[in-house]
């Protein structure tokens, strides 16, 4: 199955790089959303929709249908983790499903 990210940025003709440097982060974050290791943050989704020609709709859908896993080789119990670049001002980590939050 095609990547939502990857297949739109391609149909409309740009780069990991063009995209990257619209919102000044590095390509290796757009690889990351396009991989599926991380999404991008809320706040980039409508200049995002813009330049791939679908809307803040359509990205939350495809971000909410990603199945974002622990990578091979990592510990981790509920089957979802953070991305496993260093959390920076690239991507959101990875969302946690329900319950996952801890208690108070």
């Amino acid at each position: 199955m095609s990547n939502f990210f990857q297949e739109r940025r391609k149909n409309k003709g740009l780069t990991q790089r063009q995209i990257a440097d619209a919102f000044g982060i590095k390509a290796a974050a757009v690889s990351s959303w396009e991989r599926g290791l991380s999404i991008p943050r809320p706040q980039f989704w409508q200049t995002l929709g813009k330049m791939l020609g679908v809307t803040i709709d359509q990205i939350a859908k495809a971000v909410s249908h990603r199945n974002i896993t622990t990578p091979p080789g990592r510990s981790g119990n509920s089957g979802v983790s953070s991305p496993p670049v260093p959390a920076s001002h690239d991507a959101a980590p990875a969302l946690k499903p329900s319950g996952s939050c801890p208690q108070s």
